[in-house]
């Protein structure tokens, strides 16, 4: 039941962000989930492309499953870096991948 609820509270969390990510993008041009829109069109460029955000809630629905869509996290923005920095940093690890993305996390544990 606590999972369930989690999960619930992850899906209002989500649709916050989204409604806030609307207001902002069509006031200011800054999208909570993308960035600026400079750093938007520069990220089509490869050097540019690793999306690089911040996990402010994750959940899943049972104690047993981990997280496997984009779904399951409520993300913000936080910058667009070159993707061999995943490369570099030994404390990043694959964490998922889908159709349209592979899913790096950064951890305290390096094995």
């Amino acid at each position: 039941m606590l999972f369930l609820l989690r999960f619930l509270l992850l899906q209002l969390i989500r649709g916050i962000l989204r409604l806030l990510d609307l207001v902002t993008r069509l006031t200011t041009g800054y999208s909570v989930a993308d960035g600026p829109a400079r750093a938007r069109r520069l990220s089509r460029k490869y050097e540019h492309s690793a999306h690089v955000v911040g996990v402010r809630w994750r959940a899943e629905l049972s104690a047993f499953s981990l997280p496997t869509e984009l779904e399951d996290f409520a993300l913000v923005h936080d910058s667009y870096r070159h993707p061999e920095f995943i490369l570099e940093d030994r404390h990043i690890t694959l964490m998922l991948v889908n159709k349209t993305h592979a899913v790096f996390c950064w951890t305290d544990e390096v094995y």
